[in-house]
């Protein structure tokens, strides 16, 4: 396995399916199939035509089923599915801001939140932090070679380069757009032959589009899943379920053929040597289709589940880690090696304090003395709460396990006096909606 680094040279448009209002749009990650396609033009521009030369068994080897071309994403891959969020805005009262159904027992069906009695939805894909650009055109007449009356179009695509600017930093600077992803291969020699190819374009309109710079970083595989890297496994439940996680597009058929919306329980025995079987599954129905620029002609459309589809598999017994790594470095469902079917680690929900950052800034901007009153003892430098108290705080609202040293904490600031009260509107604190308790500590952090 090695890590693939795309650097956009220039601006970039992976085309999706065709729309009727002129606008030609663009992915906002690189599909592993536009991958496999960019390298094999690179490789056939530097060696000729398969049919014609002499390295066409290589040309096979490459492109036909010994390499797996994984999806370029400029930060995370998509959500899961089994990942909920609130309909709405998150609410001060409520306990948590997103949860993971995949997390749960496997029979619980989410509704609604306890707290505030909003529903729970699939959680929406991150927008890409590299705003789209969008470019609107004429098109020209092929008799007079002018501006055709009334016709426009727009593209939508990747620039080239995007502004970064620090946490807290107003300044920002201009960087290029960097993706990331993976080529999995058990021959390294063929990942060098795709390191030496040069001259990569990816996307459509090459000839002022698409022109990028490659890194293919090769890593030495290990027992964590390829790379070194933990989170490159599957998820594996206390109770011997494991958690497949999509972040690409799959195709399954079943016994006769058809598409299927998940793997067949023969395939999952079969890559993960016991046996197994899908329990419950969130998933999507989607299609991809797109356009084969050497024919000039649209590419067949084929019926998939999306990126982000998670299944929960039983096993007759926990299989090895070297059997759940050859299911992440061998894929799911049909057409693998064209960037369909790959598998991701397990996903990190966000954290409420993170999610509700912006209510509790608000929230602190709204509170009354007598909200924040009960929690005065608190105080000690001028009615503010000390630094390093506010500090244990947050960190017990983030993990339950710090209340006892944040609580005790408290109490010594407190003294002989005051200290049993002050341990004990700390715990009070601990008990509110986090989004709340986070406000209240803003608001004494500002007195």
């Amino acid at each position: 396995m090695a890590q693939l680094t795309v650097t956009l040279r220039q601006p970039t448009q992976v085309s999706t399916s065709v729309r009727s209002d002129g606008v030609l749009d663009t992915e906002d990650h690189i599909p592993g199939w536009v991958v496999r396609g960019a390298f094999a033009a690179a490789w056939i521009r530097q060696f000729g035509e398969p049919t014609r030369s002499t390295k066409r068994g290589l040309f096979q080897r490459l492109f036909e089923g010994e390499v797996r071309f994984g999806p370029l994403f400029i930060g995370a891959p998509p959500p899961p599915l089994s990942a909920h969020e609130h309909k709405y805005q998150v609410t001060p009262n409520c306990r948590a801001s997103h949860v993971d159904a995949a997390l749960l027992d496997l029979t619980t069906v989410l509704r609604e939140c306890q707290d505030c009695q909003q529903t729970w939805e699939p959680m929406r894909p991150r927008s890409s932090t590299v705003p789209i650009h969008t470019r609107t055109s004429v098109v020209i007449d092929r008799d007079t070679d002018v501006a055709a009356k009334g016709l426009l179009f727009s593209r939508r695509r990747l620039p080239a380069r995007s502004r970064v600017s620090a946490d807290g930093d107003r300044e920002s600077t201009v960087a290029p757009v960097t993706l990331r992803g993976h080529l999995t291969s058990d021959d390294s020699t063929l990942l060098s032959e795709l390191a030496n190819l040069s001259g990569l374009r990816i996307g459509g309109r090459r000839t002022t589009h698409g022109a990028v710079s490659v890194a293919l970083d090769s890593a030495a595989d290990s027992d964590t899943g390829g790379g070194g890297d933990p989170a490159a496994l599957p998820l594996v439940r206390n109770d011997g379920v494991i958690i497949v996680r999509l972040i690409s597009p799959a195709v399954f058929v079943d016994g006769e053929g058809r598409p299927s919306p998940q793997p067949s329980n023969e395939e999952l025995s079969s890559a993960l040597g016991v046996d197994a079987k899908v329990l419950r599954s969130w998933k999507r129905w989607g299609s991809v289709g797109g356009w084969h620029a050497a024919s000039g002609l649209p590419k067949p459309t084929e019926t998939v589940v999306t990126g982000g589809s998670t299944y929960a598999v039983w096993c007759s017994s926990v299989p090895t880690p070297a059997a759940v790594k050859s299911l992440v470095r061998r894929g799911l469902g049909l057409r693998r090696h064209e960037g369909f079917g790959h598998i991701g680690g397990p996903f990190q929900l966000p954290t409420t304090l993170t999610a509700t950052a912006d209510l509790s800034e608000r929230l602190a901007q709204t509170l009354t003395e007598d909200d924040v009153k009960p929690y005065l003892v608190l105080g000690s430098d001028g009615g503010r709460i000390p630094a390093d108290l506010s500090s244990a705080l947050r960190g017990a609202l983030a993990d339950a396990a710090e209340a006892p040293s944040a609580l005790a904490l408290a109490k010594g600031k407190g003294g002989r006096i005051f200290g049993a009260q002050s341990e004990g509107r700390a715990g009070e604190l601990l008990a509110l909606p986090p989004a709340r308790a986070e406000a209240i500590i803003r608001w004494l952090e500002q007195r």
